[in-house]
């Protein structure tokens, strides 16, 4: 089964954001979202840094002379640090008068990117699940007139975090936006 709702989804879809039922995308003011990947997924690099961390001081207390795997264990730990720079574990949209500003939070960064006029043709949340192993596989992509994709968020994992009534209603507000106000 896979969902792959594109440009723009007909007016079917729209509902006033009171009726849509929701799980990870919210509607925080009038022209702001919040998305969220939840709770478990955000936990990840952390739980990875402590037992990274628990890796290397059980190295040096017990086993002083093993070296190579305190050094094994202190690039698994900086692996683990860049990983909450660079997991980006929410996004923020937020439509403005004539562009469309995307705020991505990791736990030690936050990239705010400004889009004009003319910049982007339109956002693309793609969710699959596969029967076999029943992970349900989550994109939000942002895709530029140019062909480039900007990657927002991404997850694998065996939660539903979102409804399709609200991924259906976040394109259908987000891309009527790009559609008609920030066309040039």
């Amino acid at each position: 089964m896979g969902l792959n709702v594109q440009p723009i989804p007909q007016n079917q879809y729209y509902k006033p954001y009171s009726l849509v039922q929701h799980k990870g995308i919210f509607q925080k003011e009038n022209n702001t979202y919040y998305i969220t990947l939840g709770c478990c997924i955000k936990s990840l690099p952390f739980m990875f840094l402590f037992m990274c961390l628990s890796f290397n001081w059980f190295t040096v207390s017990f086993l002083p002379d093993t070296w190579i795997i305190f050094i094994l264990g202190l690039i698994f730990t900086l692996f683990t640090l860049s990983c909450c720079f660079r997991m980006y574990c929410s996004a923020i949209f937020i439509l403005g008068p004539n562009n469309l500003t995307v705020i991505k939070k990791s736990y030690c960064n936050k990239k705010c990117t400004i889009y004009n006029p003319g910049e982007i043709e339109r956002v693309e949340f793609t969710y699959s699940r596969k029967d076999k192993n029943d992970i349900n596989n989550y994109a939000l992509n942002l895709v530029g007139k140019n062909g480039y994709i900007d990657y927002v968020l991404s997850a694998g994992t065996r939660w539903t975090l979102f409804t399709i009534d609200e991924i259906e209603f976040f394109l259908y507000t987000v891309n009527t936006h790009i559609q008609t106000k920030m066309k040039v």
